[in-house]
């Protein structure tokens, strides 16, 4: 409805016209807000003696813009789960691998999203299972594949963000309490419900072809690629992950570890926060020079030559 008007001399004379046409006023714009799907706005503005009496209302179209943009959202999730079964199963039938080139660049585009940067949107369950099937082909010494993945998400989601706050409350010490409390709580209003679920990042001890435990330091770095696969993954679909230490007293609390179903000697190494962003294109990565990194060595260097004349001595 197009803006209405009304200016009325404020003095006694004209108090009974101004409140007839201001109730006037709001019921036209109210009727006509409830034909339109529409809110009524009222605004006063004085000048001097005179007061300037504004109703219009904000039309139907703004509110089936976001219904058409929430629309488009989830179409383009849907039109990006068909593209990942495809990719699924050309990957199957053995099709061509990306190029080194295509590799790298995936690489390079990877990002931590902080779960206050998530628009609240769903993730889709195949998605996430991708997700996992890119983390089963990390690499493992002696086929151990330590890692263990627990996906939160509706009601187990909010009774592990309950539990967190409840582990906090409890073992965090009383001069930090009242501040860590606060500040979970605030994360709990304003910045988990973003979040579409939690995947809890487990150590599990197995034991390997040799019969006997991998040195936890190689279950770790497989677990630290399992979770770098993830990442590539996600990537590519368009997602937001960020790993998260989470909050120590709460993750390696034992009841945090019942809620999981830990076994003996398992670990959680945090967890994956997992959304979908408006805004991922906005971060910006960098790294220094990798050759600042890197020591290249093609001779036998200091001590070498004895090393090397050792090893050309005939055998007995």
């Amino acid at each position: 409805m197009a803006p209405l008007a009304i200016y009325q001399k404020e003095n006694e004379e004209g108090h009974l016209s101004r409140d007839f046409g201001l109730l006037s006023l709001t019921l036209a714009s109210g009727l006509s807000g409830m034909y339109f799907e529409s809110v009524l706005v009222m605004c006063t503005i004085f000048f001097g003696g005179i007061s300037v009496y504004l109703y219009f209302t904000v039309p139907g179209w703004l509110k089936k813009r976001a219904e058409q943009a929430e629309k488009e959202k989830a179409e383009a999730v849907q039109k990006a789960v068909r593209a990942l079964q495809e990719q699924q199963q050309q990957a199957a039938a053995g099709k061509e691998l990306p190029s080194g080139s295509a590799v790298l660049a995936l690489i390079r585009r990877r990002r931590s999203i902080a779960p206050k940067d998530l628009n609240g949107q769903r993730v889709p369950r195949p998605m996430i299972e991708a997700l996992l099937e890119a983390a089963n082909w990390a690499p493992t010494h002696n086929l151990t594949e330590p890692w263990r993945f627990i996906v939160l998400e509706g009601a187990a989601k909010q009774q592990f963000e309950a539990l967190t706050i409840e582990l906090v409350g409890k073992y965090t010490a009383e001069e930090k309490r009242a501040e860590a409390l606060q500040k979970m709580e605030g994360k709990r209003n304003k910045n988990w419900p973003l979040i579409s679920c939690y995947i809890a990042i487990i150590m599990k001890r197995v034991v390997g072809k040799s019969g006997k435990p991998n040195p936890e330091w190689e279950e770790l770095c497989s677990i630290g690629a399992a979770v770098q696969n993830m990442y590539l993954e996600a990537t590519a679909l368009g997602l937001a992950p960020f790993w998260t230490s989470w909050q120590a007293v709460a993750r390696d609390a034992a009841e945090m570890h019942t809620f999981l179903g830990l076994g003996e000697g398992d670990r959680c190494l945090g967890l994956l926060t997992l959304g979908m962003s408006d805004r991922a294109d906005s971060y910006r990565g960098s790294r220094r020079p990798w050759q600042d990194k890197v020591t290249w060595r093609s001779d036998a260097g200091p001590g070498g030559e004895a090393a090397a004349a050792a090893a050309e001595q005939p055998k007995s």
